[in-house]
C-alpha cells in the first residue's frame, strides 16, 4: 500500500512540474521594456522587479540585465548576480562577454566554482535548452559584428509562449 502511495505521489509531482502555462508575448515584452528603461535610468530595484520573470522565461538580455541589477542593488550576493550573467552568455553575445569576462576572471577559484555551479542550476530551469529555445548566430547587416539570438520556438502567427507553471508569477494566472 505504501509503495502505491509513493508511486502516485511521484506521478502527481511529475505531472505538476510539467504543467505549462500560456503567456502572452506582448505582456512579457512590456515587462522587459520596462526593465530595460529602469536599467537605463539606473533604477535598479525597479529593474530587478521587472526583469525577474523575463529572465526566468529564458530571455538572454533580461538575464544579463537582471544579473547586473541584482549586483547594483545588493538584492543578491555576487554569486547569484554573476550566475545570471553567466547564464545569459549562452546566447553568445560578445559585448556582454567582454564585460563579464574580466569580472569572472578576477574571482577566486572557489567563487568561480560557485558561480559555475549556480549558473548550471539556473540553466537546467531557465536555459535555452530547458525552455525549448533555439539560438542562432546572425551577422549584422553592413557590419563585421555577429551575435546570437535565442528565441522560443513558435509556430507561425503564435502570439504566446508556453512555460512551466512553477516559474510563472501568480499575476499571470
Amino acid at each position: 500500500m505504501k509503495s502505491i502511495a509513493l508511486v502516485l505521489c511521484v506521478l502527481f509531482t511529475s505531472a505538476a512540474a510539467d504543467s505549462l502555462v500560456r503567456i502572452d508575448l506582448e505582456k512579457i515584452t512590456r515587462e522587459m521594456d520596462r526593465g530595460l528603461r529602469s536599467v537605463q535610468k539606473e533604477e535598479y530595484p525597479a529593474a530587478v522587479k521587472d526583469l525577474a520573470f523575463p529572465a526566468r522565461a529564458g530571455y538572454k538580455q533580461a538575464q544579463y540585465l537582471y544579473g547586473v541589477a541584482l549586483a547594483r542593488t545588493g538584492a543578491a550576493d555576487v554569486i547569484e548576480s554573476l550566475a545570471w550573467i553567466q547564464l545569459s552568455l549562452e546566447g553568445g553575445h560578445a559585448h556582454w562577454s567582454d564585460q563579464a569576462d574580466p569580472i569572472l576572471a578576477a574571482l577566486t577559484p572557489e567563487q568561480s566554482a560557485a558561480v559555475e555551479e549556480r549558473a548550471n542550476e539556473l540553466a537546467r530551469r531557465h536555459g535555452a535548452e530547458a525552455l525549448n529555445m533555439r539560438c542562432i548566430t546572425e551577422k549584422q547587416p553592413n557590419s563585421h559584428m555577429k551575435f546570437t539570438v535565442c528565441e522560443h520556438r513558435l509556430r507561425a502567427s503564435q502570439d504566446f509562449i508556453e512555460l512551466p507553471e512553477d516559474i510563472v508569477p501568480e499575476e499571470y494566472f
